[in-house]
């Protein structure tokens, strides 16, 4: 209040704290995506605007440049939530309002937004849904709905030039595919309406038509790995195995067609779709799908014990296994996952199946599927290791104290495989409900 009476070092005092806020809240939610020498680099420029905060002899232009530097990290790394978007933001400002409404504050319930995808396909990040040529588009009232049920976004590039749309891939030595699309770059959207007002973060893709360049422009967190799967190829795309394994049934198959074209770069190469476009039509078309929305349970382990198969989140600063070895800043944000095992408890891996005490786990639909390899149900089995120091490959206890968390997407989850065994002070509650979207997931937490 009063601003216009403070002075100059005083505002920028105020606007410090407010971006420190947006970058806990981006640590916090982001954490598992950032690579971990970028979030001790992150919380360090964090610690160095506090620092600035506090010295009262700190002038303006000190705390103007420690807020420009924290600016151009967190616009690098806050994927949806920094600079926010506009939809995200009321969203998270209706529920919270809500709660405080209804008199329940977050010592009790708390949502998160599940950006990534995890705990897959029992919890959605963001997906897509990919229109084939002959499949109608939602348009006006229908198009709307969905994007008040479902938060879908419709996307639809068109090509420049004619031609056929190829799509860069990235190859390992042996010329197996380990990434696509080829390039990606960070950037803002159009803002609302395309007006250029609130800009949120986005993701910049290439795929060619003929021998020019197009940018493909999706939310940040979002996997446009799908969405040409989708679009470029269905029979693919609905194979029950990662998408890993897509992309490489593609590319065998591209290869052996020879439709699999080399560039001057021997680790690249241009994959053919056969599918030839006018100039002015659309590439490819499809929908992003928001992520899960959830409501927390805050209270419930203050009085009972946490309960194996628990969708659980907790904090990372309380856990040690996720201390910077470089000696920065303790990361402090949270995590969901799958509560698999208990003090005391056995683990190991027998693939696909995850051994609790000498038997399969049991208590949770994520085992349930898993167990059973359900690829058909985008459920592909557990992994006992995926490149961390705490694998299942052998029987490892539990220390009391302590549980075991994993994701329900065992190939594509940083859980205690990777930093060991979550104790118990960490724990912040289990999932409780999926408020949004409004689709098959709404309703209690699985």
């Amino acid at each position: 209040m009063f601003s216009f009476f403070k002075s100059a070092t005083a505002r920028r005092r105020d606007e410090a704290r407010d971006l420190l806020r947006h970058a806990s809240k981006v640590l916090r939610y982001r954490g598992d995506v950032i690579a971990a020498s970028e979030v001790g680099l992150l919380s360090g420029a964090c610690d160095s605007l506090r620092a600035l905060i506090a010295d009262k002899s700190a002038d303006e232009a000190a705390l103007k440049s420690a807020c420009e530097s924290l600016d151009a990290r967190l616009r690098r790394h806050g994927g949806r939530l920094y600079p926010f978007g506009v939809i995200a933001d009321w969203t998270e400002t209706f529920v919270i309002a809500a709660i405080l409404a209804g008199g329940v504050r977050a010592f009790v319930f708390q949502p998160f937004k599940i950006p990534t995808n995890s705990m897959y396909p029992t919890y959605h990040g963001m997906t897509a849904k990919a229109y084939a040529d002959s499949e109608p588009v939602p348009a006006g009232p229908a198009r709307l709905w969905r994007k008040l049920t479902l938060g879908a976004s419709h996307l639809a590039p068109l090509a420049p030039v004619s031609g056929e749309v190829l799509i860069p891939v990235h190859l390992d030595a042996s010329g197996r595919v380990f990434a696509s699309p080829a390039e990606r770059e960070k950037a803002l959207d159009d803002g609302i309406l395309g007006t250029g007002l609130l800009k949120g973060p986005a993701d910049v893709h290439t795929v060619l038509v003929g021998g020019t360049r197009v940018s493909v422009v999706t939310p940040s967190d979002f996997s446009f790995d799908d969405a040409l799967l989708g679009a470029f190829f269905p029979v693919d795309s609905a194979r029950p195995v990662t998408v890993q394994e897509k992309w490489a049934g593609v590319v065998s198959a591209a290869r052996e067609r020879g439709d699999l074209l080399p560039t001057s770069v021997p680790s690249a190469a241009l994959l053919r779709t056969r599918k030839v476009v006018k100039s002015g039509e659309p590439i490819m078309r499809f929908d992003v799908l928001t992520g899960d929305m959830v409501f927390v349970d805050r209270m419930s382990y203050h009085f009972a014990a946490p309960k194996l198969g628990d969708a659980f989140v907790f904090r990372t600063l309380l856990v040690p296994g996720m201390k910077p070895r470089d000696g920065t800043a303790h990361p402090d944000f949270f995590y969901i996952k799958r509560l698999v095992g208990l003090p005391g408890d056995t683990l190991r891996v027998e693939y696909p199946k995850l051994m609790r005490n000498g038997a399969p786990a049991t208590g949770a639909v994520g085992f349930e599927y898993n167990n059973a390899a359900r690829h058909d149900l985008g459920y592909h089995g557990y992994l006992a290791d995926i490149g961390g120091a705490y694998p299942l490959v052998d029987d490892r206890r539990i220390p009391v104290g302590h549980y075991w968390a994993m994701g329900d997407n065992s190939a594509n989850s940083s859980d205690s495989r990777v930093f060991g065994p979550v104790p118990q002070q960490a724990l912040v509650g289990r999932a409780l409900f999926i408020l949004h979207p409004f689709g098959d997931r709404w309703g209690a937490a699985k």
